[in-house]
Order: C-alpha cells, then structure tokens, then sequence
C-alpha cells in the first residue's frame, strides 16, 4: 500500500518527508510528503477542494491511501471534530481513502517535542525551562511554539530553513512522547504502537 501524507506548507513538506523516511509501516510505503495549496483558515469544503487537486495527481502515480495534516490555528473546535469535518468534505467529493490530522496547534508544536534533538542542532540552545515547558506530552500546549523556538536560537526561527534541520535531528518516537496530535497522526499512519489509541504514550 502506498501512503501519502498532504501538507498544508511546502517547507513542511519537505522537513516532515525526513521524519517520514525513518517510520517503518508495516506493509506500507510512505511516500514523501507533498504539498497542498490547503489554507488551514478555509472551511471545510474548501480546504477538500484544494486537497483534491493534489490527490487526484497522487491517484494517477498509484497512490492507495492519503493523510491530510493540517494546523489547528486558533479554531474553537476540537480537533476531532474539525478533522471529522474535513473528512466528511473529502468523502463527498469521492475521496474515501482518507484521514485527517490535526497538528496542535501548528506544525511548530510537533517541532518543539523534541527538545533534547533541537539543543545538538547547531547554533540552538534550550534551556531547561523551555524543556519543562514541553516535557512530558506538553508540547500541544506551548501557545506559541514559533517564540519558542526563536528563542532557542540565534537571530530567530526561519520557517523556511530551521524545520527541515529540527526533523532531520529529531525522534519521532521522543516527538509522540510529547504530543498527543503526533501520536495521532503516526496512529493514523499505521505506526503498530498507536494502531489501537493515541491518547496515552505507549
């Protein structure tokens, strides 16, 4: 089965296809991570257009099964409900073979989990207040993940570089440690220590 896993940044979508390449599915392949034109702020049904267009490029190379991941912002719903909603938009445009994560509350919240990989990354220092910050299953609930890891780092946190370095460094099973949205999408992808639940650390 081939897997593809639909991101809403393209510089995520690079940084995220390094933790992907080191997760093992059993009988599946992930594929590297692409980008969607999806606007995290956009309804439902407009968010599932945009996915579209990139699913159906994704079915033609033979793509089996997709995940949609896409940041919280600052909506009010739960994110199993917004998930819910954005599946439910897909299922009516023909898409069934898909699921949605929410990272919680932005891609920046899963690059903060794991702090111990950020610190030997160089010219990154975290100190150990920020750590107990995220540490243990904290992460999601850091308000503002990108000051965060601006302050961890000289001249400040650059989406368009630093992401790719944090996911090349980090662990993906440290990352699930710390936050519950992460553990979801690896339950979502399949990874055999969440198949059953995300909710606790395995």
């Amino acid at each position: 089965m081939k897997i593809a896993v639909l991101s809403d940044g393209s510089a995520e979508a690079l940084a995220i296809t390094h933790l992907l390449r080191k997760i093992a599915i059993p009988d599946a392949q992930l594929l590297d991570a692409k980008y969607s034109n999806m606007q995290p702020k956009d309804t439902a049904a407009q968010i599932a257009r945009q996915a579209l267009v990139t699913i159906n490029i994704l079915r033609a190379r033979g793509v089996d099964r997709f995940v949609v991941i896409l940041d919280r912002e600052d909506r009010g719903e739960c994110p199993g409900a917004w998930s819910a909603s954005v599946e439910q938009a897909l299922n009516a445009l023909g898409v069934m073979n898909v699921s949605v994560a929410i990272k919680n509350r932005k891609f920046e919240n899963w690059l903060i989990a794991d702090p111990a990989a950020i610190s030997g990354i160089n010219g990154f220092s975290v100190s150990r207040a920020r750590r107990q910050l995220v540490e243990p299953n904290k992460a999601d609930h850091v308000t503002d993940a990108e000051r965060w890891l601006s302050d961890c780092v000289r001249d400040g946190y650059k989406k368009g570089v630093h992401p790719e370095r944090i996911c090349r460094a980090a662990s993906y099973g440290v990352m699930a440690a710390n936050s519950r949205s992460f553990r979801r999408f690896l339950r979502i992808l399949g990874y055999p220590l969440y198949r059953l639940q995300s909710r606790r650390v395995a």
